[in-house]
């Protein structure tokens, strides 16, 4: 699983009002708009990356991760988002959207910590997933939109970390945050002063902030606990893909286990070898066609498959759109970036 629909409401309220066929585009995943609104509906990985960079594709904006943050509201994390407004303390608040961070996205990363004065707050995606620029831009903004919404704006921060690239205009990131943006980090990451983070927040609701919590963690315990294994099993793949090929066979032995005992671990966490496979292989791909460098043979071969058309059946399977249609999408977006 990926994550909550729900969160993808600012990233198609932006591509309507750019003009894209969202209805279409979403169409091509097997999905609708509904069952995008649907905070009970949580998406499929390798679908929510290439439908994300398919929005991000046709909306054509460089800042789109920032575009995203600036429509978000605390209401499209649901449950969550009310958890958010009804803590005593934007500290007290975002305490618990580190907790509760799964219910967002299965492979979502949160941390915080309080040292000389200053809170930190870090965010991105578990070290087996690939992280894009657009990504990475946005969960950064969105975080800091989430700060700036309990707060009331009275919290800013101090500095920025992006774990992206040195985009063309790195003013506009300045600008857009109000203050210094480091790029090429390790990490996403924010940097506040904690005395605006501990004011108390106008709707703080003790009791209703607890019935809350317990849904909340209600709907955590359903998920169940991310098995260290999956993360193991796609460095695997990944160290795989650079050598002989990934095998489930060859992934046992190196976990030390029976094939028949990784189909189970796998299985009790939703999850399957060849739903990891294609995951790591979705990601791989993607990023290797919007590089430039790569044509479908050649990225076809750096996955593993047999020859370009296998490679092209399972890239249509996963983003709705054939591999040469993706790659002149982003040759001609790089020209108008240009």
């Amino acid at each position: 699983m990926f994550g909550a629909t729900l969160k993808f409401r600012p990233l198609l309220e932006l591509a309507r009002d750019r003009g894209v066929d969202v209805e279409r585009c979403l169409a091509a995943f097997g999905l609708s708009v509904e069952q995008m609104l649907d905070p009970e509906r949580r998406l499929v990985r390798t679908h929510g990356v290439a439908l994300t960079l398919a929005l991000c594709r046709d909306i054509a904006d460089p800042l789109v991760g920032l575009r995203v943050a600036e429509r978000f509201s605390l209401t499209d994390l649901d449950r969550l988002g009310y958890v958010l407004l009804h803590s005593e303390s934007a500290y007290a608040g975002l305490e618990q959207l580190v907790y509760f961070s799964r219910l967002i996205a299965d492979a979502l990363t949160c941390r915080m910590a309080h040292e000389g004065g200053c809170v930190r707050l870090r965010i991105g995606l578990t070290p087996s997933e690939t992280l894009f620029p657009e990504s990475a831009d946005g969960f950064v903004a969105i975080l800091a939109r989430i700060v700036s919404l309990l707060t009331g704006g009275a919290a800013r921060p101090m500095l920025v970390s992006l774990e992206r690239p040195l985009p063309a205009e790195p003013a506009r990131y300045r600008e857009h945050f109000g203050a210094p943006v480091r790029f090429d980090a390790t990490f996403g990451e924010l940097v506040y002063p904690i005395e605006p983070l501990l004011a108390p927040l106008p709707r703080r609701d003790a009791r209703l902030c607890h019935l809350l919590i317990e849904d909340a963690r209600r709907r955590l315990a359903e998920l169940g606990q991310m098995d260290p294994w999956i993360d193991a099993v796609r460095k695997h793949i990944r160290d795989s893909l650079e050598r002989d090929g990934p095998r489930i066979d060859a992934a046992a032995r190196e976990l030390r286990c029976s094939e028949r005992t990784l189909r189970r671990r796998l299985a009790e966490q939703g999850t399957s070898f060849r739903a990891l496979l294609d995951g790591v292989r979705c990601d791989r791909a993607l990023a290797l066609l919007r590089s430039g460098r790569w044509n479908v043979c050649e990225v076809a071969d750096a996955l593993r498959f047999a020859d370009a058309t296998a490679f092209s059946r399972s890239f249509r399977r996963w983003t709705g759109q054939a591999p040469k249609a993706f790659l002149t999408a982003q040759r001609q977006l790089a020209r108008t970036e240009a």
